[in-house]
């Protein structure tokens, strides 16, 4: 894993990828996750609320809260490019089903999960 610093990487919001999801979920829609996304990355992780610090960090590698919590209710995805965390992204409201300790890779397709409208999104990879 990488030794980069919680410096390197901060938990942020990106306004158009969280807009994105959302009218994903309202039109009960599928894509790409890496279609949604405007930088490079090869594997992501996604947590919900409540996720330690120390969680986080044994499955990426590196310390990407400062805070003991995830306390945002939502979801937040940690991107990798080759081993290394480059992004943290937190999106509320909560849209994403996805084990944390699976990383997904930029072919993983986000599909509607269950009859609900505006639906969650579970991450399926091919």
């Amino acid at each position: 894993m990488s030794s980069r610093s919680s410096d390197d990487v901060r938990v942020e919001r990106d306004q158009a990828f969280t807009e994105a999801l959302l009218d994903l979920s309202a039109k009960r829609g599928s894509a790409r996750l890496s279609d949604l996304t405007s930088f490079e990355w090869d594997t992501v992780h996604v947590f919900s609320e409540g996720v330690s610090r120390q969680q986080l960090q044994e499955i990426v590698g590196v310390p990407v809260l400062q805070d003991k919590r995830y306390y945002d209710a939502g979801n937040l995805l940690v991107f990798l490019q080759d081993g290394a965390a480059t992004r943290a992204i937190s999106v509320v409201p909560d849209l994403l089903v996805a084990r944390p300790t699976q990383g997904f890779g930029t072919d993983t397709e986000l599909v509607p999960h269950g009859p609900a409208r505006p639906s969650l999104l579970l991450l399926r990879a091919p």
